[in-house]
């Protein structure tokens, strides 16, 4: 296995694989090979990501010099050691590596990465999916950002990159959220809300609210070109909160809506002034209505998550307040708030099964995933005492985090897994690789998983668990943190089967343990993604 690639982006201007050499062998900077330096010259990372030839130099601390011409980023002639920044590792090359634009081992499987982008006005990576040989990654700029193909305006971003993070297309648009899935085609589906006009192709695409609106679009995998966009909105606030896609292309949204809304076909309506909520499939080609179904209830309920099962039917979560209807069905909750997972018949939308939990307190669920064996597997969290199933579940303090395996094809519990410690434990995506749960989370001060005790080092910090997928049996965690405030918004699986994908903020520094990566602004938070093993 070589060693990870690590890609710390020090500016907004990041151009990877725009390397120079001397000038008497003036190709791109892959490996040694390709640098006319004699014994001992490297290819170097550099702190900008980009890689530069470099010549041996005892007088440098590094033993390494950048070569005093084709090289950029104002290190022609500088020691190498001298310019990378504290605390980022940028390895050298050597002969022995595979190209830099091929980070995959004799397997066939990708090497860790990690990457961060953003300025000093407040950036976050929110949402982040698979994408063929790469993946997309979506979240919030504070500012113009550079993430590789020149300046991109918010306040929205969503880009993609390759297997060593090297940018491959993005584009900025003025929405207020952005969830995103992947296609069997490779194409990107974005979904959010928006409060102002905006477009995410040319001027004859502009989408324009009543209120407060849901959108969806589909974008080219190749180049992120507009294919279609639509709104979804009725005359009162309505949000788009998840996306996925079916095998065929087509697109599953869901979100809320207050009033009366109509996404094609019949209207849907609250059964009170509260928020509630829709699920729909939408056709591939243009967004058409295939079908659309309401979860109305005497208070507030909110789809947070959705995917599509091995037989094409549809899988929902979110929370619930007073009773709610999916289907025909009630569901009450025992507290101020109780979780719901839904299996709905992917042809019709017509429900298949439908459960939810809680105890007295403010329970809810965010992630959900089918597994390999025919389960389900959601991710949540939960302030009072309860039992799921037959698994009593005990709150330390405030939210503590919950993930639950569930029968597939009757919903009914196989096992539930806390942890929690003195704050609140966020669960932020679940994935199914090698045979284990992997888990995302962010907590603080400490947590206890399983029978580890994970301790912060400064303010939030990041928790990736593992968790045995028969028995529901704790497998280890791992924490990344540094000296600021850093979270989870979104983890899930690699398409290969071995990487989970994870993205978020952070401030300061934060350490993946195969970097460090400092943020460009003191006690401002950047966006960090990162493809790494459980």
């Amino acid at each position: 296995m070589r060693s990870p690639i690590v890609i710390s982006i020090i500016s907004s201007a990041f151009m990877l694989l725009v390397a120079g050499c001397p000038s008497t062998n003036p190709v791109e900077c892959r490996d040694i090979s390709s640098c006319d330096l004699g014994p001992g010259g490297a290819c170097v990372v550099a702190p900008s990501g980009n890689r530069w030839c470099a010549y041996p130099d005892a007088t440098c601390p590094s033993g390494q010099r950048y070569s005093d011409q084709g090289v950029g980023d104002g290190l022609a002639g500088a020691c190498v050691a001298e310019m990378i920044d504290a605390g980022v590792d940028a390895p050298m090359v050597d002969a022995t590596d595979a190209p830099v634009d091929a980070s995959i081992d004799g397997n066939g499987i990708a090497d860790p990465i990690v990457i961060r982008h953003g300025t000093d006005s407040g950036d976050s990576g929110t949402t982040i999916a698979a994408m063929g040989t790469g993946f997309l990654v979506g979240g919030s700029i504070g500012a113009a950002t550079n993430f590789g193909g020149g300046p991109r305006t918010g306040p929205r971003f969503v880009a993609k990159f390759d297997f060593d993070g090297g940018h491959i297309w993005s584009k900025g648009f003025g929405a207020n959220g952005v969830a995103v899935a992947t296609d069997a085609s490779g194409n990107a589906v974005l979904g959010g809300n928006f409060t102002q006009p905006f477009t995410l192709g040319g001027s004859g695409d502009t989408l324009t609210p009543v209120v407060v609106d849901g959108y969806v679009a589909k974008l080219s995998g190749t180049n992120g070109a507009h294919l279609w966009s639509r709104k979804l909105g009725g005359a009162d606030s309505d949000l788009v909160n998840a996306v996925a896609t079916f095998a065929n292309g087509d697109v599953l949204v869901a979100g809320t809506f207050r009033g009366t809304i109509n996404l094609g076909g019949s209207d849907l309506m609250t059964t009170a002034t509260a928020t509630n909520s829709f699920v729909a499939r939408l056709a591939a080609l243009d967004g058409a209505h295939v079908w659309s179904v309401a979860i109305t209830g005497t208070q507030e309920n909110q789809a947070q998550g959705v995917a599509v099962d091995a037989n094409g039917d549809v899988l929902v979560t979110g929370f619930l307040r007073g009773t709610a209807t999916i289907g025909g069905t009630n569901h009450s909750s025992n507290g101020e708030s109780d979780g719901f997972v839904a299996r709905l018949d992917g042809a019709s939308g017509a429900r298949v099964w439908s459960m939810s939990f809680g105890g007295g307190g403010f329970d809810s669920a965010m992630s959900i995933v089918p597994t390999s064996d025919g389960g389900v597997l959601i991710g949540g969290r939960f302030t009072a005492s309860f039992s799921f199933g037959a698994t009593a579940l005990a709150n330390v303090a405030m939210g503590d985090g919950l993930v639950a395996k569930l029968n597939g094809a009757t919903g009914a519990s196989v096992w539930a897994f806390a942890f929690g410690g003195p704050d609140n434990d966020d669960v932020r995506g679940v994935a199914e690789i090698g045979g284990q749960v992997v888990v995302g989370a962010t907590f603080a001060q400490s947590t206890m998983f399983g029978g580890q005790n994970v301790n912060a080092v400064a303010g939030t910090e990041i928790l990736v668990g593992r968790i045995n997928l028969s028995t529901g049996a704790a497998a280890g965690a791992t924490r990344f943190g540094g000296s600021g405030a850093d979270q989870v918004s979104r983890l899930t699986s690699a398409e290969d089967g071995t990487h989970y994908l994870i993205t978020g903020a952070f401030q300061n520094t934060v350490d993946f343990g195969i970097a460090t990566l400092t943020a460009m602004g003191s006690n401002s938070s950047d966006i960090y993604a990162g493809k790494l093993v459980p």
